[in-house]
């Protein structure tokens, strides 16, 4: 006698109900409540949520980020913006659209330039704000001012 299995694979998939696919179990995020242990709508269709949202509301996702990451309200850094006339510290320039190599794309996506917040890294308090370039500029010369006055020194050529 012979024992046939069933087929179960009908049993490890779901449909989203963003985009109506059949997907694996796998392509839904984790969710003890639900009855199949998952969401109902794919983690692709939550992500192009987030990402609309994030677009339609940018002035609350960047407060929250300067918040978070620097303890200045979006109100401190439009006075920031407005006290160096809209443009870098260091360089003079209006900020403009920098991806590097392999950076984060936002394909599609409406992406507006914007100054970055420079602070000290030992203290946190905020310097001011720098393009993309500038930023990183410092960065590499770790933030040292003895560093920085060789390099102007050696671009002098003494």
């Amino acid at each position: 006698m012979t024992v046939e299995t069933l087929p179960l694979d009908e049993f490890n998939v779901q449909k989203c109900r963003g985009c109506s696919r059949t997907l694996p179990l796998s392509e839904f995020s984790p969710h003890r409540e639900m009855r199949l242990g998952v969401l109902k709508t794919c983690k692709r269709c939550m992500s192009e949520k987030a990402m609309q949202w994030a677009d339609n509301n940018q002035e609350r996702v960047l407060d929250s980020h300067l918040r978070r990451r620097f303890g200045i309200t979006l109100e401190d850094y439009n006075r920031l913006l407005e006290a160096q006339d809209g443009v870098c510290a260091i360089c003079g320039k209006p900020p403009t659209v920098y991806s590097a190599p392999g950076g984060r794309r936002r394909q599609g996506r409406q992406v507006r330039p914007r100054l970055v917040v420079d602070h000290d890294h030992e203290t946190g308090k905020v310097r001011g704000l720098l393009c993309v370039l500038c930023n990183r500029g410092i960065g590499l010369l770790q933030d040292s001012p003895d560093i920085i006055r060789r390099a102007l020194t050696y671009l002098d050529g003494k």
